[in-house]
């Protein structure tokens, strides 16, 4: 009955799913500064695996998220006043960009 098989879609093929992380080992990172950096964001190892596997999408719809995320940034006034005082949303948008890029 393969015929009765769904085929996965591009999305469904590049996200694993949950239980082929429960073996992984725990991540080694040896540069301190990035060891401090992903222990301050919560981040676990499931979750860093997780981003890496999205990598594609996420490069893919880059501007969207960025988009999307400043639009919410900029409805906030004191936000908007804050990074006005000390950059702009373009400059923070292209670190932003770089960020992401570069780390997932």
């Amino acid at each position: 009955m393969k015929f009765l098989t769904k085929k996965k879609t591009e999305r469904e093929r590049l996200i694993p799913k949950w239980d082929e992380f429960v073996h992984f080992p725990a991540i080694n990172v040896s540069y301190p500064e990035l060891a401090k950096q992903i222990e301050m964001s919560g981040l676990s190892g499931k979750d860093l695996l997780i981003l890496k596997s999205l990598q594609p999408i996420i490069e893919e719809n880059i501007e969207t998220i960025m988009t999307s995320f400043y639009a919410a940034i900029v409805r906030e006034e004191k936000l908007l006043q804050i990074i006005n005082q000390n950059s702009s949303v373009d400059k923070l948008k292209g670190t932003l960009r770089t960020h992401i890029t570069q780390h997932v």
